[in-house]
Order: C-alpha cells, then sequence, then structure tokens
C-alpha cells in the first residue's frame, strides 16, 4: 500500500477491501509511505510485514525512481539496480552546463513549443513500451496544468491523425521495435533496453521542472490535488464514512 500522505482516501479503501478479504492478516501487507503519517501508524499497530519510510521532500509523480517506484519494479522482477544506474549513467553526463543536462533543454523546448501554440504534447512509443504515457502523462499535466497555463500531454491512440498547429510530438523507440512515422516538431529517444525507460523517466522529471520554471507555474504543487482531497473527505465525513485517520487499531477492517 503506497501513499505519501497515508491519507488517500482511494487507497484506503482498497486496503480495507483487502484486509478483509485476507482475514486481517498483517503479514501480508507492506506500507510505503512518509515518515509519521497515519499509514505508518496502522502498518505498526496492524503487524504489517514491513514499513518502507519514503523521502518526504520528493513528490508523488517525481518519485519514480524511490521505493514509490523501485519496490513496486522489484516485486514483478525488474531488478531495481539496473533502474538506478540506467538513471545515475545519464545523470553521470551532466557538468554544469545547460547543454549538457539530460533534462533542461528538453524542458525548454516544450515550453518554447508550448508558449508558440504547441501544448499538446503527443507522446508516441513503440510497442513494448506502451505504458510508459500514463507515468508521463500524469508528470506532466499534474505539474505543468495550471494557473490558466500548461501543457496537455496526449498519449498517441493507433490510428488517430498526426497532425494540427497546436501538437509537438515526444517519441520513444526501443532498438528493434518500430514507431510511427511522426511530424515535426519532435523529441526523439531510443533505448537500448527497458531498463533505460529510468533514464526517461529522470529526464522527463528533469524536463518537467524546467518547463515549470519557464511557463512561471512551480511544478512540485499539487492545489488542485489538495482541494480534491478535502472535499472527498467532507463529502465522506458528512455521510457518516470512513475517516482515514480512524480505526488504526486492533484486527477489524
Amino acid at each position: 500500500m503506497a501513499s505519501k500522505s497515508g491519507t488517500t482516501l482511494e487507497t484506503l479503501s482498497f486496503y480495507r477491501t483487502f484486509w478483509a478479504s485476507t482475514g486481517g492478516d498483517g503479514r501480508r501487507f507492506v506500507a510505503l509511505t512518509d515518515p509519521g503519517t497515519p499509514l505508518e501508524r496502522l502498518a505498526w499497530d496492524r503487524d504489517w510485514s514491513a514499513v518502507v519510510r519514503t523521502p518526504p521532500d520528493v513528490g508523488g509523480r517525481f518519485s519514480a525512481l524511490t521505493p514509490f517506484g523501485l519496490l513496486p519494479a522489484g516485486l514483478i522482477g525488474v531488478e531495481p539496480d539496473r533502474l538506478l544506474e540506467a538513471a545515475a549513467e545519464l545523470a553521470s553526463g551532466a557538468d554544469g552546463s545547460v547543454d549538457s543536462d539530460p533534462g533542461i533543454p528538453l524542458g525548454l523546448a516544450w515550453a518554447s513549443l508550448a508558449l508558440g501554440g504547441r501544448d499538446k504534447l503527443t507522446i508516441v512509443t513503440s510497442p513494448s513500451l506502451g505504458s510508459f504515457p500514463a507515468w508521463l502523462e500524469q508528470l506532466v499535466a499534474e505539474s505543468l496544468g495550471k494557473e490558466g497555463t500548461g501543457i496537455v500531454p496526449v498519449p498517441y491512440l493507433e490510428g488517430t491523425p498526426m497532425s494540427g498547429a497546436d501538437r509537438a510530438y515526444l517519441v520513444y523507440r526501443l532498438v528493434g521495435e518500430d514507431v510511427p512515422e511522426v511530424p515535426e516538431p519532435r523529441m526523439a529517444f531510443e533505448l537500448a533496453d527497458r531498463h533505460r525507460l529510468a533514464a526517461e523517466m529522470l529526464r522527463a522529471e528533469l524536463a518537467t521542472a524546467t518547463a515549470g520554471e519557464v511557463l512561471a507555474v512551480n511544478p512540485f504543487d499539487q492545489p488542485n490535488v489538495e482541494a480534491a482531497k478535502k472535499l472527498a473527505r467532507k463529502a465522506m465525513e458528512d455521510g457518516g464514512g470512513y475517516r482515514p485517520d480512524s480505526g488504526s487499531g486492533g484486527r477489524g477492517p
């Protein structure tokens, strides 16, 4: 169960379902959360197998290369060390200049295109990288879509037209696979293997922070997300529903 705040209602709802279906077997649960959250207390109180404390100074959508992303990767058979090595290799080429930075030039391109009217960033991948745009979509949209401005990420769907004066294209191709024909303006990256996705995650996070600076938005806050959480909690409380900071003791759901 992963939640930075430890109070995310959707996550807690899933937890209650699985807690009931396992008969309250804490050995089958692991918590990933920031230090001192209600989720951490819940996990200790109910004897979960482990509590993994996550870095509180890294925002949720920027945390793919922290335990939030690395632990699930390990559970499905991906080697976390190889992911971190790929990201570190990309970062090692930076010497302090803008041109050598793995993410700043990309972020400057995104922002420049958006300011020129091309604010729909269409993400195109080769077949086996098809789940990557879903992660990138949240990173870009939630970080840059605020204050009446932003960049709209658009995962490409096969068969849809690739044209429009408001479009820019971001392409990721795994070696040995094909991608559709993509018009200009495009930014393209080739991956030697799937572990290189970690490097592209780092590049995209740096690019997002850079684009936010140019577009004059804070890429690290989430005012609409927090507002939605508060409204959801109020709705649950007004209806007599479960409160995320209650019921931390005992073996019941």
